[in-house]
Parts: structure tokens; C-alpha cells; sequence
């Protein structure tokens, strides 16, 4: 559970669907990210993480997390 004073990543600002992000926007960003991690940025160290996953475990894996998270709620 993450603290208030934690970062907190806002999925629907950064996937371009303020109302409701679509699961699929959601893995295919992580995917970008993963695929393209990007250097001189604050959360760099979470797209590296990300693509550590995909590797790891594979995008359809991933995709089913992510649905899991955003959809089912679970966490």
C-alpha cells in the first residue's frame, strides 16, 4: 500500500484517457516504456523494473496483472 507521501504514477493522465484508461492503453505503455526505458528521467528506475518484468514473465502475463489491478481491484 502506498503512503501518502509516496509517488504516485497517474495512469489516466499519462495514457491520454482522463475518464476511464483502457486497459490496453494501459500494457501497451508499459510495454513502450519497457521496450524504450527512458534515460534522464525521474522514473527511469521504473521502466527499467518494467522491462525486467516483461522479460521475466511476458507481456500476456503483464497484460493479465494490469487488467487484474485496474478492473478486478486487486492489488
Amino acid at each position: 500500500m502506498m503512503t501518502d507521501s509516496e509517488p504516485l504514477f497517474d495512469v489516466r493522465e499519462r495514457t491520454g484517457n482522463p475518464e476511464h484508461p483502457l486497459v490496453d492503453d494501459v500494457a501497451d505503455l508499459v510495454f513502450e516504456r519497457a521496450e524504450n526505458p527512458r534515460v534522464d528521467h525521474q522514473d527511469a528506475h521504473l521502466d527499467e523494473v518494467m522491462a525486467t518484468v516483461v522479460d521475466r514473465y511476458g507481456s500476456e502475463t503483464v497484460r493479465t496483472i494490469i487488467h487484474r489491478i485496474l478492473v478486478e481491484g486487486l492489488c
